[in-house]
């Protein structure tokens, strides 16, 4: 004898979904930090966007400043954008995703020291990550 149940049908998924699937490593950006207790002596710091196990796809917008002046037409001074997977506080022990490279020469004014960049990093279901800079002034 047959039992009636609701719902009448279902389906089984063989293999993995890509779709939610949690990233293996936390993903952020190599930052410059002064370090008030080492007489404010500037060092390269991660700051994560995506910590381990965050499920895809992924987006996030984060507000940064530009240590340092970017003249325009300078392709010598450059503001270099480095993206990282991995879990240590120091970014050249992580694995190297990617770079973006703003110079003076992709400017239309000078950036004086302190002006505002804001990065977006995504991810998508295939953990391709796209890197966007958009500095408002």
């Amino acid at each position: 004898d047959s039992i009636p149940v609701t719902p009448d049908s279902f389906s089984i998924t063989h293999g993995i979904s890509v779709l939610g699937a949690p990233i293996p490593h936390t993903i952020g950006v190599a930052v410059i930090k002064r370090d008030p207790g080492n007489n404010f002596i500037a060092r390269e710091a991660f700051d994560s966007f995506f910590d381990r196990g965050s499920k895809l796809p992924l987006k996030k917008t984060k507000t940064y400043y530009t240590v340092k002046n970017v003249k325009k037409g300078d392709i010598e001074n450059v503001l270099p954008i480095k993206i990282y997977e991995g879990e240590s506080f120091i970014p050249d022990r992580n694995i190297f995703i990617c770079d973006l490279t703003i110079s003076g020469r992709d400017m239309p004014c000078d950036l004086p020291e302190r002006t505002e960049v804001e990065l977006t990093i995504e991810v998508n279901e295939s953990r391709e990550v796209k890197v966007t800079a958009f500095i408002p002034s």
